[in-house]
């Protein structure tokens, strides 16, 4: 099993924090995807997925499909339709991809840095940029997503505003070994902000909400 944690913030009723960070960022553009691709395969080895929680899944597979969203990000307006690349010494050490979800809405899609990048703020700083475009694009009520077992992005997120308010709890489970049929459940749980602690069941007005997969 694991968790997704989905964290928000309402730009129309907080503000965004000044961004400290030193390194420059640019917005990236086509010719950086093979440098995004070099570091999304440094900095996803080793990271604890979705994927990765189900033992019987291949590891480096499970590693590839951070790599390719990340390359997918920067050429498909359907993954991301904002990009931005943190450099140093003149080298892409990270990167931040953003989408809108609706007119209002707008969530942080994936975010990658080479480990010498990491402890210097970066990943504080896309998180700011990001809001600042999205808010800059009219869209105020901002989503991130990431997994319960990350310690240091939820205490970044939180730090700057952002509050939990959705979890969902995907159950791995494999049938028919012969023919590698792999299901997992999505079972969704949604916390109120008067109600942080309760857990709504079929019979509240909010429905846990179910998705089953199949892998072949």
């Amino acid at each position: 099993m694991d968790t997704l944690v989905y964290y928000s913030i309402d730009l129309s009723k907080k503000p965004i924090p000044a961004d400290t960070g030193k390194v420059p960022m640019r917005n990236a553009v086509k010719s950086d995807e093979q440098y995004i691709r070099e570091v999304a395969n440094e900095a996803f080895v080793g990271y604890f997925g979705h994927y990765h929680a189900d033992k019987r899944l291949d590891r480096k597979k499970c590693d590839e499909t951070y790599t390719s969203l990340a390359c997918r990000s920067c050429v498909l307006p359907d993954v991301a339709d904002q990009v931005y690349v943190a450099e140093m010494d003149g080298a892409i050490v990270g990167f931040a991809a953003f989408k809108f979800n609706s007119a209002e809405e707008g969530e942080g899609v994936l975010t990658g840095l080479l480990p010498r990048a990491q402890g210097k703020g970066i990943h504080r700083s896309f998180i700011i940029k990001g809001l600042e475009w999205f808010k800059s694009q009219g869209r105020t009520k901002i989503s991130r997503t990431d997994a319960d077992y990350q310690y240091f992005v939820p205490e970044s997120l939180l730090r700057l505003g952002f509050e939990p308010y959705r979890f969902f709890y995907t159950f791995h489970k494999w049938f028919d070994e012969n023919n590698g049929r792999y299901f997992f459940y999505t079972f969704q749980q949604t916390l109120f902000r008067r109600e942080r602690t309760r857990v709504h069941r079929q019979s509240d007005r909010v429905r846990p909400y179910f998705r089953r997969r199949t892998i072949h």
